[in-house]
């Protein structure tokens, strides 16, 4: 498997004061929109098949009266309507989540359920996967005009052989490539044709068919059934093909426009199959998705039309929302009390629910040497009852309070685990967190902060310590030269410092710059800090592997714990597992030894921030999903002309988790 260093690149972001307010964000930081709520049966594997099938009903609210529309401003436009290879949030949030759709998608609990796909099998082993495509899913023109027939299981195969073509570039191709029998083959063969012709574009575009797409596990059985092949079993493969890259393409318009133009010369460009069409764009000016009177489930759609209006300078985005330029802003803590003091204002504000984003703290354990080298550290942090008392003394609520002071918010922040809570559901809607012992994990590492442990523990880490080390212990953390980055350092070195004593630890900040950071990382030259991930499909493993040894996300040294070997074992056991409720039961019991054995500490879940918006029916609307397209999808969403007060947001939340609750087991 192989994983990708993305959210250490946001350090210098990240670590600043920053809410999210775009999009329709009633209830998530980055803006989301809900499914249906149609149901998904899944049936007993019968003798002959040996597969489970997931079909969906349909339960589509009645339609109403229109909506508002939803209006926002951009600071960066699109760069393609290429969806096939753009990895950039803005290209999708802002762009083909509202006009091409997905095989699956996840509705309101966080569970998948069919869309352009009416119905999915699962092979026994999780190798082979087989959807029967809707009928009814039509192509349409930017001007909503019908383009010859409907969508079929072929224009996924034009899709992935399009994906898979090293000459289109496209930085999703490992979506496919690390998953799909055959694809990693296909591309390579293709890649060494590439490199063979050159500057010769059209030889190679002439040699190419020549490489025999067949072997590629993707394949239209006929007009409506499509299937995968799996390198290896892969159970949690229907949660990947939530991404843009599992979009269909038409072939016959594909090659009307050119594989050149495709996605890249304006509205005129891209075919449409989802909710809404492009019907005006002017680059860095303005864009314009209108409802797709052809959409398949139109219903869904309450908003007549998405404007975004481009903004050079920095702005304030509450100013914009209380002159009616925009439907939705967040509330930064520099206007947030004068927002709560407000009695237009203060009874609308919300706090938004977290994202897949989680951070952690951990102990940097490698063998580094010379000028970089920390050995007291080290020798130290090896000793699970300093790491103990570590986790004690850190009281992580004062650092949280930088984000957001009120207490609400913090809880909300505040994390018991690195994998996120909503990103792995059962079809039973049984969150993975709350299996194995999580639960009681969790709520421990919640309330982590106990100065009388964190005492208790190093004075039996000093006694086994001995003289091996030389106290205080320097603990290097990593920080910028922003005022949030040395807030943000301040308040650790105070609860360190304060918890543990300085005469047995001082804490020291090591600056770094963007240039710096993978320099200053690489060379190990730091103790402590901070270590994050945001989902790229629905598995533990996605967030778990990024302990393993041998994962570019390890840059602590993992392996050298004397837990490591019994963490590894449990993983691995765990991913060749394939049985959810078992799968999900082992991966529990291998993260909890990250935390018997105090290897790393869970900190925060990004979100937690104040927000206003006009949405309606923010419980009823909003794919509570983490990963793929259908989180900022605009699917039964309603804007008013005026947000709902706290108290009904509280009534419908409250009428929410009620009806989450009573599908458990079902």
């Amino acid at each position: 498997m192989k994983f990708r260093k993305v959210v250490a690149a946001t350090l210098l972001a990240a670590m600043a004061l920053t809410a999210c307010g775009g999009n329709n964000s009633s209830d998530k930081t980055n803006a989301t929109t809900s499914p249906t709520e149609a149901t998904s049966d899944t049936t007993d594997a019968t003798e002959n098949s040996n597969e489970v099938t997931q079909t969906s009903e349909s339960n589509s609210p009645a339609p109403g009266d229109m909506g508002e529309p939803y209006v926002t401003y951009m600071t960066q436009d699109c760069g393609t309507l290429n969806y096939l290879v753009t990895n950039k949030s803005v290209d999708a949030e802002d762009g083909y989540v509202h006009f091409e759709e997905n095989l699956l998608e996840t509705d309101k609990f966080a569970r998948l359920k069919p869309s352009l796909a009416e119905s999915y099998t699962v092979s026994y082993n999780a190798e082979v996967f087989t959807f029967k495509i809707r009928s009814d899913v039509k192509w349409a023109t930017w001007d909503q005009k019908e383009y010859g027939e409907n969508v079929t299981a072929h224009d996924f195969v034009t899709s992935a052989k399009y994906v898979l073509d090293p000459y289109h570039a496209s930085l999703n191709a490992w979506f496919i490539t690390d998953f799909v029998a055959g694809a990693q083959e296909y591309y390579d063969s293709l890649l060494a044709l590439l490199d063979e012709y050159g500057d010769d574009v059209e030889g190679y575009k002439a040699a190419r068919d020549s490489v025999d797409f067949s072997t590629v596990g993707v394949k239209a059985l006929d007009d409506m059934t499509l299937e995968y092949t799996m390198i290896n079993p892969t159970p949690y493969f229907p949660s990947i093909t939530t991404y843009g890259v599992y979009c269909p393409v038409n072939e016959k318009f594909l090659n009307e426009i050119g594989e050149d133009d495709f996605g890249t010369k304006g509205k005129e460009s891209i075919l449409y199959n989802g909710s809404f069409t492009m019907t005006d764009w002017t680059l860095e000016v303005e864009k314009i998705f209108k409802k797709n009177e052809l959409y398949w489930q139109k219903d869904r759609v309450h908003i007549p039309y998405i404007r975004y209006f481009f903004v050079a300078d920095e702005v304030v985005p509450l100013e914009l929302y209380k002159r009616g330029d925009i439907s939705a802003a967040a509330i930064t803590t520099l206007y947030l009390e004068e927002m709560l003091a407000d009695p237009t204002y203060s009874n609308q504000l919300y706090i938004t629910s977290t994202s897949s984003q989680s951070w952690c703290w951990a102990f940097n354990v490698r063998e580094t040497s010379g000028e970089y080298a920390n050995p007291d550290f080290r020798t130290a942090a090896l000793n699970e009852n300093f790491r103990k008392a570590v986790f004690h003394a850190f009281n992580r609520r004062p650092y949280l309070k930088i984000y957001n002071p009120e207490e609400e918010a913090v809880d909300k922040m505040l994390s018991g685990a690195f994998m996120p809570v909503g990103l792995c559901v059962t079809e039973e809607g049984k969150d993975y967190t709350e299996f194995g012992n999580l639960p009681e994990v969790i709520e421990a590492n919640r309330n982590n902060y106990d100065p009388d442990k964190a005492k208790e523990a190093l004075d039996a880490a000093k006694a086994e310590l001995g003289d091996s080390v030389t106290w205080p212990i320097k603990i290097r953390i990593l920080g910028t030269s922003n005022e949030v980055s040395k807030a943000q350092s301040a308040v650790t070195k105070q609860v360190l410092e304060e918890g543990l004593g300085t005469d047995n630890v001082i804490i020291e900040t090591v600056i770094y710059t963007g240039d710096t950071y993978y320099t200053t990382v690489d060379n190990g030259a730091f103790d402590m800090w901070q270590f994050g991930w945001s989902a790229d499909y629905s598995d533990p493993n996605n967030y778990l592997g990024t302990l393993l040894k041998d994962n570019d996300m390890n840059d602590y040294g993992f392996e050298f714990f004397p837990s490591y070997s019994e963490y590894e074992a449990a993983y691995n056991d765990a991913n060749t597992t394939y049985d959810i409720d078992e799968r999900y039961e082992k991966f529990a019991k291998a993260e909890q030894i990250m935390y018997d054995n105090y290897v790393i500490i869970p900190f925060r879940y990004v979100g937690g921030n104040y927000a206003i918006n006009k949405v309606q029916n923010p419980y009823d609307s909003l794919s509570r999903g983490m990963y793929g397209n259908s989180p900022d999808r605009f699917l039964d969403v309603i804007y008013g002309t005026e947000p709902i007060t706290s108290e009904e947001r509280e009534a419908q939340r409250v009428a929410y988790e009620a009806e989450k609750e009573a599908i458990k087991g079902k």
